[in-house]
């Protein structure tokens, strides 16, 4: 856990314990993520529309701060539509991207369960996705949307915010999906797709996170991720002294701007175009500790880092490729970097 943030929750506690002050949760779904066809776009999905919330949410069921934090995915999918070769390299990568994120996000900023405002006295035990592959717009533009739907957010009467994902979706266009497996890129979008739904660029909102927990103001100072936790492992990582992570916001594409790192608008990422959580995948990828650390801002629990360069791929992945790719090298030879969001 961030110090800084270590400290946020310690002064948080002390207030409601201290001052009577209320920590209150409240959940909220949020839109479908809207499809617009905007080439090369590859995926639909929008921060989230500001939620109003209700101003009587009860106190968490229980007391604030008790019970257990462990981090869980659940990855629902439908394999409708596609060849048995094409299923099990899909279900390879839901599977592959769900076994990567439970490996370094270990639990809750909170030390209590998330607690379910609609079902009072149970609590969220996963964070539930589904998956599926359906017509979205035809060959090209958009390839996939993702973001979460419903979310619960915890608040305080001194302003500080916090929020976590209770379920999201991902979607994948039927008629993309055959070049993506082809090409080797589909595990990668997967593995990119999943970090929205569990808030990355989706939940970095004022609406979300607030006060000592606040990350991205895209009104006031577009382009600047001022996460504490990212920003200084961002600092150490390339060893430069920023005052933000770089983030997109001059594409003038909307699934791409305000929700991942820079690598057209200026400054740039200081990791360079291949780090997977930019706006633009290009091959090799691999994962950044700053993108680990983005999600100790986003309130989650860490390891300290991935050490680790490159994303792999599973086997049975990559051998499945390999076998469809004599089929279509000469494409894939072409074709050197796809957007991303």
């Amino acid at each position: 856990m961030c110090i800084q943030h270590k400290k946020c929750a310690q002064l948080l506690i002390a207030a409601i314990h201290s001052l009577g002050a209320t920590l209150a949760c409240a959940s909220t779904t949020l839109p479908l993520p809207p499809a617009e066809i905007t080439r090369p776009l590859i995926e639909a999905h929008h921060p989230p529309a500001t939620p109003s919330l209700p101003t009587d949410s009860a106190p968490v069921p229980g007391g604030p701060f008790s019970g257990g934090s462990h981090f869980d995915i659940n990855v629902g999918f439908s394999l409708t539509g596609l060849s048995s070769t094409q299923s099990l390299m899909v279900q390879n990568a839901y599977q592959f991207s769900e076994t990567f994120y439970e490996s370094f996000i270990t639990g809750y900023h909170l030390p209590g369960p998330i607690i379910d405002p609609l079902n009072p006295g149970s609590h969220i035990s996963a964070v539930d996705i589904t998956a599926s592959v359906k017509a979205i717009d035809g060959v090209g533009g958009i390839v996939g949307q993702a973001g979460p739907r419903h979310v619960v957010t915890y608040s305080s009467t001194g302003g500080d915010k916090l929020t976590y994902v209770t379920d999201g979706i991902m979607e994948f266009d039927a008629a993309d999906v055959t070049n993506l497996l082809v090409t080797g890129t589909f595990q990668k979008v997967v593995l990119h797709e999943m970090a929205h739904v569990l808030g990355f660029g989706t939940l970095w909102d004022p609406a979300f996170f607030d006060g000592s927990f606040a990350i991205y103001d895209q009104a006031n100072a577009p382009g600047q991720y001022t996460g504490s936790a990212a920003l200084a492992k961002y600092q150490q990582e390339f060893g430069i002294s920023a005052t933000f992570v770089p983030v997109e916001y001059q594409t003038g594409m909307s699934g791409t701007d305000h929700a991942h790192w820079s690598q057209v608008s200026t400054p740039r990422f200081a990791g360079g175009a291949h780090e997977i959580l930019t706006g633009f995948l290009n091959r090799p990828t691999y994962f950044s500790d700053t993108s680990l650390y983005a999600f100790r801002d986003l309130a989650y629990t860490t390891v300290d880092t991935l050490r680790m360069s490159a994303v792999p791929l599973p086997a049975g992945f990559v051998l499945l490729s390999g076998a469809l790719l004599a089929l279509r090298g000469l494409r894939k030879r072409r074709r050197t970097a796809a957007a991303v969001g």
